[in-house]
């Protein structure tokens, strides 16, 4: 199941022209690179190898990282700061360019 997502990848990766993405999953098909691509480690550092455990540990890793705490203190932003900077919001006209 891996191995065939990773073929679509490819495929998909060589019929829009991304080389970078192509070599990158070429490289994780072959035997010589496969130990390194999409390594997920655990929260003690040890590797995860089952798919379903990785996409696990994905999710805890996201919702960790996003769903952070407010900061102790908010930044004060100025409300009006847009009428200091004189900016003209308008369309441009011919004369502009």
């Amino acid at each position: 199941m891996h191995y065939e997502n990773l073929a679509s990848q490819a495929e998909r990766a060589a019929s829009s022209g991304q080389q970078s993405e192509l070599y990158r999953t070429t490289g994780c098909l072959s035997v010589k690179l496969q130990g390194e691509c999409d390594a997920v480690n655990d929260m003690d550092g040890k590797r995860i190898t089952i798919e379903d455990k990785q996409l696990q540990r994905w999710a805890e890793q996201s919702r960790e990282v996003l769903n952070r705490p407010d900061p102790p203190e908010r930044a004060c932003i100025a409300q009006h700061l847009g009428d200091k900077l004189n900016f003209d919001c308008s369309p441009p006209t011919k004369m502009r360019f």
